[in-house]
C-alpha cells in the first residue's frame, strides 16, 4: 500500500500544501501528479506546480488535487498527464504554493461556462488528494521527451496475440488527506 502525509496551511497570501508519499508495496507505483496546465498562447505546458481546485459545496470545503480526473463520456482529454515512478520503499516529497484567492479549476467545463461572471467565496476547509497506479503486466511505462523534459506516461501493454489491453486496465487509486480547518478565498463562477 502507498501512504501519504500532507500538511496544509495558509501563510500570507498563499495556500501551502506539502506532501510525502511512501511506496510500501512490493512493486513500483506511478504517481499521477506531474500535471500540465493549459497556456492560452502555448497550449499544454508541463508544470509540476499545477493543481486542480474543486469546490465541495456540502461541507464548505475546497479540494486541491494533483490528479487529472477521467473525462466525461464522449470527451477526449487534450491535456497530457504524466506520472512519476516510485520504486518499492522509495519516498517522494513535493511542496505546492498556490496564490490566494485560489481559482476554481474544472478541466472539463465548457468554454461558455468558463466565461461567466465570477465571485470570491470564502471556504472553511481544505483537503488534498493524489492518484497513483500500481504496476501490472498489462500496463507499461513509456518515457518520452515533452517540451525538452524527459517524462513518463502510462500506456497499455499487448497480450500474447499482439492486441493492446483496453485503457480501463489502468486502475488509479487515491490518497486523500484529512480535511484541514482553514479559511481560503476561492474565485468561482456564478
Amino acid at each position: 500500500m502507498a501512504t501519504m502525509r500532507a500538511s496544509i496551511q495558509v501563510i500570507n497570501n498563499a495556500l501551502f500544501v506539502k506532501y510525502q508519499v511512501k511506496n510500501q508495496t512490493a512493486s513500483e507505483i506511478y504517481l499521477t501528479n506531474l500535471a500540465v496546465r493549459m497556456d492560452p498562447e502555448k497550449g499544454p505546458v508541463l508544470d509540476p506546480g499545477e493543481a486542480f481546485v474543486y469546490l465541495e459545496e456540502q461541507e464548505l470545503g475546497v479540494h486541491v488535487t494533483k490528479r487529472m480526473p477521467p473525462p466525461p463520456k464522449r470527451l477526449v482529454r487534450l491535456q497530457p498527464h504524466f506520472v512519476i515512478p516510485l520504486k518499492p520503499g522509495e519516498t517522494f516529497e513535493e511542496a505546492l504554493e498556490l496564490p490566494l484567492p485560489l481559482s476554481q479549476n474544472i478541466p472539463y467545463v465548457s468554454e461558455s461556462a468558463a466565461q461567466g461572471e465570477k465571485m470570491i467565496v470564502e471556504f472553511k476547509r481544505v483537503l488534498f488528494s493524489l492518484g497513483y497506479v500500481e504496476s501490472s503486466p498489462k500496463i507499461m511505462l513509456e518515457q518520452r521527451n515533452y517540451q525538452g523534459e524527459d517524462v513518463f506516461s502510462l500506456v497499455t501493454a499487448f497480450d500474447a496475440q499482439g492486441n493492446a489491453y483496453p485503457f480501463s486496465v489502468i486502475k488509479e487509486k487515491y490518497l486523500v488527506s484529512d480535511p484541514v480547518e482553514v479559511n481560503v478565498p476561492v474565485i468561482r463562477w456564478k
